[in-house]
């Protein structure tokens, strides 16, 4: 694996207040073979995924943790001249929108409505593009439901569109 891209797995990977240490080694290597097929992929096009909407804070408000990631990805990728569309749901478009609209590259914006249909046919859609990565958008563990890091089951709290999207 590049030297870099080990150090940037490290960097991604410490303990600063969570021990990710497990997440961290079944993933290790998978951030080169990610780039690896983007850049030999003809015409890639990646989607990034971000948004989670945190019903039951105060005030109800979407979680910024990825808007971070997901920019400089997206700017990144945009930059080297490979199309991006970050790709959210209604209740984190207001701020997923303010940090496409700053980055300075221009990259596509996709807002999915809550509906289950809705998030179906987004998804068809996806799966005949290149890439889709995801960042910061919670996904059902083994027991199909979503979970925080706290083991709180997140689909009763939580009025984002399906976490399968």
């Amino acid at each position: 694996m590049n030297e870099s891209v080990a150090r940037i797995e490290a960097i991604i990977g410490r303990k600063v207040k969570r021990d990710i240490a497990q997440m961290t080694e079944w993933a290790k290597g998978n951030l080169a073979r990610a780039a690896e097929a983007i850049m030999n992929t003809p015409n890639a096009h990646v989607g990034i995924v971000t948004g989670f909407y945190i019903q039951h804070a105060e005030p109800p408000s979407p979680e910024t943790d990825g808007l971070g990631g997901m920019a400089h990805l997206a700017a990144g990728l945009a930059n080297a001249g490979i199309p991006v569309t970050v790709i959210t749901d209604t209740p984190c478009a207001k701020a997923v929108w303010a940090v496409v609209d700053a980055l300075p590259m221009p990259v596509n914006l996709e807002v999915v409505s809550t509906t289950e249909n809705s998030v179906l046919r987004l998804r068809q859609y996806l799966e005949t593009g290149d890439h889709l990565i995801a960042i910061e958008r919670v996904s059902p563990a083994s027991d199909g439901k979503p979970h925080r890091e706290h083991g709180w089951d997140m689909s009763a709290r939580n009025s984002a569109a399906p976490s399968s999207l």
